[in-house]
């Protein structure tokens, strides 16, 4: 993949009420946003449920676009490229990497040029919605399958603009999870013992107003949030300034996942809202018995559930 990769242009499901809200929902690896987004659409959620909207539908006609009538549904596809793990065959992908059965810390390089595309993509997508519901951030969730739900995650935490409704994560995990859950490094804590007033690298001020990063800035944050944000941006290597707040803290996250998923380990849907718990966000995770690495009607009905509650949709 590379800066100048296309990503093709939406599916847009239009509402089946007037629009006032806009869902985005990303496919997993291999697939695309024809494959996954009517299929998902049009599958069933558990009934009974409890919406004045739903209730005039029959057990059977209830779905994702039946209880969330007033919802754009977009559903963006995944520029092609080289997958490492299946040979580097060339299939629609958010980013490259790994098996994670083998553990999600290996080869994390693979994932870096990937998720900065998409990320800024996403960034791009989500501004463009705010703007067609009105210009309330509110009002646009945010979710994702598999790779799709890493994707989102991802640009969740990195998200500078007002806080989105919701996030929905469905069999995912968060990339560079260990990465940024690490403590700081004692090298970051300036030792007064140590200063004996002289810094053989130290920079002159011609060199700080020429863009050179100073020592202040390479301190890394105590806040855990910060930290892991800063973290982040660096493996992506994206040049931005320092955060001084983190949206997701204010977004509330839901995390389902089947706990016979063979593809995506339960424990990493563990650890990834272990992870953002700590970090000051608001995470509900639903684990669910006999599901594999796929959505069933019942956590349909509790992404459906969750958003209305979360986001005062209807």
């Amino acid at each position: 993949m590379s800066p100048s990769t296309a990503f093709p242009e939406p599916l847009v499901i239009p509402p089946l009420l007037p629009h006032k809200q806009t869902f985005i929902l990303l496919h997993h690896r291999g697939a695309n946003a024809e494959r996954f987004g009517p299929a998902l659409l049009s599958a069933h959620i558990r009934a009974p449920f409890p919406s004045s909207g739903a209730a005039s539908c029959g057990a059977d006609s209830l779905t994702l676009r039946a209880v969330l009538p007033h919802a754009r549904f977009v559903f963006p596809t995944a520029p092609p490229s080289r997958a490492t793990i299946y040979r580097r065959c060339i299939i629609n992908q958010w980013f490259d990497g790994w098996h994670l059965e083998d553990g999600a810390l290996r080869r994390e390089e693979l994932q870096a040029d990937g998720l900065r595309y998409t990320v800024g993509f996403l960034h791009e997508l989500i501004r463009r919605e705010i703007q067609l519901v009105g210009g309330n951030a509110r009002d646009v969730v945010l979710g994702g399958l598999s790779q799709g739900c890493a994707a989102i995650l991802v640009a969740s935490l990195l998200w500078e603009g007002e806080p989105l409704g919701a996030v929905v994560g469905m069999c995912g995990w968060m990339p560079y999870l260990g990465h940024m859950d690490e403590e700081p490094s004692s090298g970051n804590k300036m030792s007064d013992e140590a200063d004996d007033g002289f810094d053989p690298f130290e920079r002159s001020s011609s060199s700080s107003a020429s863009g050179t990063s100073s020592a202040a800035e390479d301190i890394e944050p105590a806040d855990l949030g910060l930290r892991a944000v800063k973290r982040l941006s660096e493996e992506l290597e994206l040049k931005r300034p320092p955060y001084e707040s983190i949206p997701l803290r204010q977004t509330p996250v839901f995390l389902g996942h089947g706990r016979q998923d063979d593809r995506v380990p339960i424990s990493l849907a563990r650890e990834t809202a272990a992870f953002l718990e700590n970090t000051g966000v608001t995470v509900s995770l639903k684990t669910y018995q006999d599901l594999g690495h796929w959505y069933s009607a019942d956590m349909l009905h509790d992404i459906a559930i969750f958003v209305q509650k979360t986001t005062g949709w209807a």
